[in-house]
């Protein structure tokens, strides 16, 4: 990428360089040179460079982001697949509190029939 937008900056300097220098000159100067040296002679190689350089600089850049988006995607599904994990064991863990919960139900309806018949001999 760097050295994409390096060769894009160095194109449009170019540009600007010959853009200065036609400026510069007379206006008479400047009306011969447009009937001698037309755009599309002059400057034209330097405008298509610029366009080319812009293009694979966003070539390049679209091809990034569609990069970090699918790692960005990869992410999501760790930490969803994780997240089912998680729900998984806490139902798991649920089911056996629930299960603790009535044994020790059973267990505390069994321990008041032994103390009702313990204290009632």
């Amino acid at each position: 990428m760097k050295a994409e937008i390096s060769r894009l900056y160095a194109h449009i300097i170019l540009f600007f360089q010959k853009a200065v220098k036609w400026y510069n000159m007379g206006s008479a100067r400047r009306a011969i040179s447009s009937i001698l040296h037309p755009f599309e002679l002059e400057y034209q190689d330097t405008v298509e460079e610029i366009r080319l350089c812009s293009q694979t600089v966003d070539d390049i850049a679209n091809a990034a982001g569609r990069a970090e988006l699918r790692g960005v995607h990869i992410t999501i599904q760790t930490l969803q697949q994780q997240l089912l994990e998680r729900d998984k064991r806490l139902h798991e863990m649920q089911r056996q509190q629930n299960e603790i919960h009535e044994k020790m139900a059973k267990f505390d309806i069994r321990a008041t029939c032994l103390l009702q018949i313990a204290t009632s001999e």
